[in-house]
């Protein structure tokens, strides 16, 4: 009687260990099925970073080589332009138009290149039926007026250039003016650079 008491006891116990032991397989099975579904689900912290880098925009730092227009607060530069000399020329002239948008005079009093070793503002006057140039320390914009730069008036004249200028190329020419502004603006060597007018509304 005692001995069937005994083994009836381990029968029980061994039932019981492998009830524990197949709840405890299933629940751990369980939990590593939901954390792979999370892992799948969810991407990781770096991955959506990148993912948002991705999307920001990317700057260009590339500029223009030749500008139309130039506007620096009441200073508006446009038609820059500079006459194709044959090589071995050492001098040449540039063109363009001033616009004063403001409502006081102002002065053009030196321009700059860096082809050019000595640069100076010229008119072109008529004197005793002849056409001579003539310096100009300065040259003022009235208020709410443009002056044209042109082949046979006011020009700005390039000398002792440092290379010779191909047509197409864009040469920065900076101005410098009586308010303190200084403004850069490229202009383009052409063949043909006629305009007509010097100044006007």
């Amino acid at each position: 009687m005692i001995v069937k008491t005994k083994i009836s006891l381990w029968i029980g116990l061994l039932f019981a260990f492998f009830v524990a032991f197949f709840v405890a397989t299933v629940v751990t099975a369980h939990i590593s099925l939901a954390d792979e579904e999370q892992t799948l689900q969810e991407p990781s912290v770096s991955a959506r970073d990148d993912s948002e880098n991705a999307d920001l925009p990317v700057k260009n730092e590339q500029l223009p080589t030749v500008q139309a227009a130039v506007s620096i607060d009441n200073v508006r530069i446009t038609e820059a332009r500079i006459r194709a000399m044959p090589p071995g020329t050492s001098n040449t002239a540039a063109y363009l138009t001033i616009k004063n948008l403001g409502k006081s005079d102002i002065r053009l009093e030196k321009v700059e290149a860096p082809v050019s070793g000595h640069i100076m503002i010229h008119d072109t006057v008529k004197k005793d039926d002849k056409m001579s140039m003539v310096h100009q320390k300065s040259v003022t914009i009235p208020a709410g007026k443009k002056i044209k730069f042109v082949p046979g008036g006011m020009h700005i004249m390039i000398m002792d250039l440092k290379k010779h200028l191909m047509v197409g190329e864009s040469v920065p020419l900076t101005l410098h003016f009586s308010n303190g502004r200084i403004v850069t603006t490229n202009a383009m060597v052409k063949k043909q650079v006629s305009e007509q007018g010097n100044l006007s509304g």
